[in-house]
């Protein structure tokens, strides 16, 4: 890992984390601690600093239904990078050099030379890599070496971003959630942060001199003027930003990938910039290493097309080829599935933006009448928070109109441990398959070639805590005449408050293939799993699935909306006629 920021220079750029982003620091054992380092406000809209002012819309700090963690919070940047370096001292195999910067990078047959120089010091060194992430910012050198291009614009509005400290109770008592202020004579935002920090963000007009306003007297005054006294602040950090809105025209080219705000920037408002960074890593990781390991089959199904073009449940054995994943196809699905993310999230951003900067006193009241009823309806949440994710294209199976979501996050009881945990603590870092209530049957060919070599997790899932330890051991080792799972791959556990019982029955499955992400690849019935399992397989070898005459999730809501319709036209002319 080469950083050209040493650790007394960073400072606090990214302030939001939400749900999904949280699930990815899970991996890392870093969730709970985040979560103690984190600060939960209110988040809303107001015409005037507390407590003058109207409050348009807000909403309370509330848990995620599904994911189990707060749905956004704030967090302090530095504090987490410091914990992320710390923890990645206890893996032997990854090396940090901070104080360097990347000069050059050059694709020799299947490796990238990578030339690095330490920026005190005109030295140079060169390494040689399978692969080359890039996550040197927006303004990265790396893109323009390749000939990017960065489409999208830049806002020309230009804002003030004030860090700053305090320590006096009454102020963190007026300020203690986060507001978006808008009027028509000023906009911006108020942000509690922890370790009693405070943000403010004032959007300047196009005749503010951005050096001036930067000075301690000016930033000052601007406090003073919202009703703060700027004595009982300390100013650590005074700059003047413009947001943009943009994403890199290819996001790899061979083996060099970009990630974060390399290949994508967008504005603040909706607070998911660094949280798509992150997505973007968690979707990212697997599929390299995937692809320097090249663990699985690429020809010689394992399942045979029978003669009326069904799937035959006769099972092959192990190919003799060449281990091979396709680095491709792995690639070309890290982009086809961040990009819909990325540009989803960016138009978003741009939406609230607007709607925070609006200065027209005609439209601004309809915003402000829009924002009360939809406060008064409880539609808040859809303005503010991120919508639910579910991706269309990438490495999904096409046939299941669940695939592309991210799996639940309910408690679950395991059994050999007697304890219950979040049931993302036992997915384990490769593949999961989830079995609900039912004995999954799988050969010792189907554990060789797709179970072991992705990894695979296990886990059966029983409808209440009746298997007692020995019990489950017992149950997990019994493989050599049914097929079963063998027992280190097995897990048992219960679902505690039915969750895992309510999102199998509303898609109408009992086992589900969870992707080391966490996002669901495939859901059905325990007798198609071999043929979900081989369809996995010829997908990450760059092979065409072989259930390709199912419904796509797409048309799946397209026959749907149409029958909505239809129904919709017979009632009413039912009514006209009647």
């Amino acid at each position: 890992m080469v950083e050209s920021y040493i650790e007394d220079k960073l400072g606090q750029t990214a302030i939001a984390i939400d749900a999904e982003a949280m699930i990815v620091f899970g991996m890392m054992g870093l969730d709970d601690w985040l979560d103690s380092h984190v600060v939960k406000p209110c988040i809303g809209v107001r015409t005037g600093v507390p407590p003058n002012g109207v409050t348009l819309l807000s909403v309370k700090p509330e848990r995620h239904s599904l994911y189990g963690h707060e749905r956004i919070a704030f967090f302090n940047q530095p504090c987490l990078e410091k914990t992320l370096r710390e923890n990645l001292e206890q893996y032997s195999n990854v090396k940090m050099y901070l104080g360097h910067e990347v000069v050059s990078d050059m694709t020799e047959g299947g490796d990238v030379k990578v030339k690095v120089r330490k920026c005190t010091k005109n030295v140079t060194e060169t390494y040689l890599c399978k692969f080359f992430l890039v996550c040197e910012g927006g303004r990265s050198a790396t893109r323009k070496r390749h000939g990017f291009k960065f489409h999208g614009s830049s806002f020309k509005q230009k804002w003030l971003v004030l860090d700053t400290v305090t320590f006096d109770k009454d102020v963190k008592q007026t300020l203690r959630d986060m507001w978006y202020v808008s009027n028509r004579h000023s906009t911006m935002a108020l942000v509690p942060l922890p370790g009693d920090t405070q943000r403010f963000e004032f959007l300047l007009t196009d005749d503010t001199d951005c050096q001036k306003i930067v000075e301690i007297d000016e930033a000052a005054s601007l406090i003073r003027d919202i009703g703060v006294d700027p004595k009982k602040l300390y100013f650590k950090r005074r700059i003047v930003y413009t947001f943009h809105a943009r994403q890199i025209e290819h996001w790899y080219d061979g083996n060099v990938v970009f990630l974060g705000d390399a290949a994508h920037c967008m504005p603040p408002f909706a607070g998911q910039g660094l949280c798509n960074g992150i997505r973007d890593a968690a979707n990212l990781a697997w599929k390299i290493s995937l692809a320097i390991k090249g663990n699985l089959k690429k020809s010689n199904e394992l399942l045979e097309p029978a003669q009326n073009g069904n799937l035959s449940r006769r099972l092959k054995g192990p190919s003799d080829n060449k281990p091979l994943c396709d680095r491709g196809q792995l690639l070309k699905s890290f982009e086809r599935e961040r990009f819909e993310d990325v540009e989803k999230m960016t138009q978003r951003s741009i939406y609230i933006g607007w709607l925070m900067m609006i200065r027209n006193p005609f439209i601004l009241l309809l915003r402000n009448l829009l924002l009360l009823f939809c406060h008064a309806i409880g539609l808040g949440r859809r303005i503010i928070e991120k919508p639910t994710l579910q991706f269309r294209e990438g490495i999904f199976d096409a046939s299941c109109s669940s695939s592309g979501t991210l799996f639940i996050r309910p408690q679950v009881h395991v059994t050999h441990l007697q304890k219950t945990v979040p049931l993302d603590k036992v997915l384990g870092s490769g593949f999961a398959l989830m079995c609900y209530n039912v004995t999954p049957r799988i050969s010792t060919v189907v554990q060789s070639t797709i179970l072991k070599p992705l990894n695979f997790t296990v886990i059966e899932v029983s409808v209440k805590k009746s298997l007692s330890p020995q019990n489950c051991e017992d149950t997990c080792t019994r493989d050599e005449n049914t097929h079963r799972s063998s027992r280190h791959t097995c897990l048992c556990v219960s679902d505690v408050n039915g969750e895992l019982r309510k999102w199998f029955r509303r898609n109408g499955c009992n086992v589900a293939i969870i992707r080391p992400d966490r996002f669901v690849y495939s859901c059905g019935c325990e007798v198609n799993l071999a043929q979900m399992l081989e369809d996995l397989r010829r997908l990450l070898s760059g092979q065409r699935p072989l259930r390709t005459n199912q419904m796509t999730p797409i048309k799946w809501h397209l026959l749907k909306t149409l029958t909505g319709v239809i129904l919709l036209t017979y009632i009413l002319y039912f009514f006209l006629i009647s």
